[in-house]
């Protein structure tokens, strides 16, 4: 896979291409080359290229962001990913993204933000059957429960999560 990745021309013609030749590199595990490839082809990408895969490859380059401990960066990308996701109507993105800002608060240990993400992410799901996004929304939601001393709202959150699981074929 490695060898196929270097033969791609670096050049930018595709945004799909491009997300897909990114994602390549964090299956070989070489973060840093990942988040320049990012870098390089939303600045090179045709102004009219597809604002789904765009609005794609920010929030990649917000979870390279945050796994190299970049939470203010993670933070910037995942907000101009959301606003993007909300003009073009792409509502699974949204609901993906607020999840993915919920959990980088998670991760800072601001509770009561995760919540004010996830909790909008959640309705998103429940409104619009968006069942692969549900399952981990509701497992960030008890998580930032918990972390807040709710529990009744952990544990009801968690019992969801669980039977979404179940309901899914996923044990």
């Amino acid at each position: 896979a490695k060898t196929f990745v270097e033969q791609w021309a670096p050049r930018v013609d595709n945004l799909k291409h491009a997300r897909h030749r990114g994602m390549l590199r964090v299956i070989l595990g070489e973060t840093i080359e990942q988040q320049r490839f990012f870098e390089q082809a939303l600045r090179q990408a045709p102004a009219d290229a597809d604002p789904r895969t765009r609005a794609a490859m920010l929030s990649n380059l917000a979870l390279v962001e945050k796994g190299t401990g970049h939470y203010d960066q993670a933070l910037r990308f995942s907000i101009d990913a959301l606003e993007q996701q909300r003009r073009i109507g792409d509502l699974a993105g949204e609901a993906l993204s607020l999840n993915n800002l919920g959990a980088l608060h998670l991760d800072r240990g601001d509770f009561a933000a995760a919540g004010e993400y996830l909790k909008p992410g959640l309705a998103l799901c429940d409104r619009h059957g968006l069942i692969s996004t549900r399952g981990l929304v509701l497992a960030n939601l008890t998580s930032a429960a918990l972390n807040l001393g709710q529990h009744d709202a952990a544990e009801a959150h968690a019992r969801r999560a669980l039977e979404h699981a179940e309901a899914a074929g996923n044990r």
